[in-house]
C-alpha cells in the first residue's frame, strides 16, 4: 500500500528522520537555501517556520542555517503586519546579541562603529519589540562614533583631520553631523583654514595634472587674454566643447570660492575666487 505524504509531512520526516540519525539538519537546510531562491523576505521566514518546521536552536545549531538567515533583506519584513511576531523578534534577538559579541571583539572603533552600524540598519525596523538589544547596540554605537573621532584627532592634524571626518561624516549618513561639525569647526578656527562645502565629490587637489591646476594655469597662464570661460579652458586643455561638458566641476570651484562667475547668460566670464591665495597655501579644505 502507498502513503501519500503533503509537502508539510515530508520535510517535518526529514527533520526527524536527520536528527534521530545524526544530529545534524545540514542536508535539510541546504533544501530550505534551494527552495527560497528568489523568495521574498516574508516567503522565505514563512518557509522557515510552516514548509520546512525549523527554529530559533536550529539557527544556533547550525553555521549555514544562521548565516542564510542573518543574510535575508530584514528590512523586508515589517514587525507590524507578521502575524506571529514573538517568533520573528526572538530570532532578530538572538542576532542582535550574537553580532553584538562579535563586534565589540574588533581591534579598531572604526571597525566595531562600522559593523554596530550596518547591524543597527539592517534590524531597524524590529527595535519596538528589540528595545533592550536594539538599545544597547545604538548606545555602542555612539560609544564608538567618539572613539573614532578622538582616534582622527591623535592621528590626524588640520586639513587631513578634517578631511578623515569629512569621510567619517559621510558613512555615518550624516546622523552624527553636529557633533562631527562642532570638532571641524575647532579644527578650522586653530589652524586658520578656510572651510568650503564639499560639491560634487570633488576634493580639488593641487597636484600637477589635476583638473584644478589646469584650470588655475589657464586663468594665470596668458594675462592678455582678459576674458576666460568655459570655451577658452577646454581649448586649453585640448578637449571638445559640449554644452554642460564638466558641468559639475565648474559648480564645485566656483561654489569652494576658487574661481568666481563674472556677468551672466552668454557672457559669463570667469576670474580668480576670494578662496583662490588659501587654496595655493593648502588651507583651503572642503567638508
Amino acid at each position: 500500500m502507498k502513503i501519500r505524504l503533503t509537502e508539510v509531512q515530508y520535510r517535518k520526516l526529514i527533520k526527524e528522520t536527520t536528527l534521530n540519525f545524526n544530529k545534524d539538519i545540514t542536508p535539510l537546510v541546504e533544501a530550505f537555501i534551494e527552495g527560497i531562491k528568489g523568495a521574498t523576505p516574508i516567503r522565505v521566514m514563512n518557509s522557515f517556520f510552516n514548509t520546512y518546521k525549523l527554529t530559533l536552536d536550529d539557527v544556533k545549531n547550525n553555521k549555514l542555517l544562521y548565516k542564510t538567515m542573518y543574510n535575508i533583506d530584514w528590512r523586508g519584513i515589517d514587525e507590524g503586519v507578521v502575524v506571529d511576531r514573538y517568533k520573528y523578534s526572538e530570532i532578530v534577538e538572538f542576532f542582535l546579541q550574537s553580532e553584538y559579541g562579535r563586534i565589540m571583539n574588533m581591534s579598531t572603533p572604526f571597525q566595531r562603529f562600522n559593523n554596530l552600524f550596518s547591524l543597527r540598519n539592517k534590524f531597524d525596523s524590529w527595535s519596538n519589540v528589540t528595545s533592550y538589544w536594539s538599545t544597547r547596540v545604538t548606545s555602542q554605537m555612539m560609544n564608538e562614533s567618539e572613539l573614532v573621532i578622538d582616534s582622527i584627532l591623535n592621528t590626524y592634524s588640520g586639513v587631513e583631520a578634517i578631511k578623515r571626518l569629512s569621510i567619517f561624516n559621510k558613512r555615518t549618513k550624516y546622523k552624527f553631523h553636529t557633533e562631527i561639525s562642532d570638532v571641524v569647526n575647532n579644527i578650522t578656527k586653530e589652524n586658520g583654514l578656510t572651510l568650503v562645502n564639499k560639491s560634487g565629490g570633488y576634493s580639488l587637489q593641487k597636484m600637477e595634472g589635476s583638473m584644478v591646476r589646469q584650470l588655475i594655469d589657464y586663468m594665470t597662464d596668458d594675462v592678455n587674454v582678459i576674458k576666460k570661460t568655459k570655451r577658452g579652458f577646454l581649448d586649453y586643455i585640448g578637449s571638445h566643447y559640449t554644452s554642460g561638458q564638466f558641468g559639475t566641476f565648474w559648480s564645485a570651484v566656483n561654489k569652494q570660492g576658487i574661481i568666481e562667475k563674472v556677468g551672466g547668460g552668454s557672457n559669463v566670464t570667469y576670474k580668480l575666487g576670494p578662496n583662490y591665495d588659501d587654496w595655493e597655501k593648502g588651507k583651503v579644505v572642503a567638508f
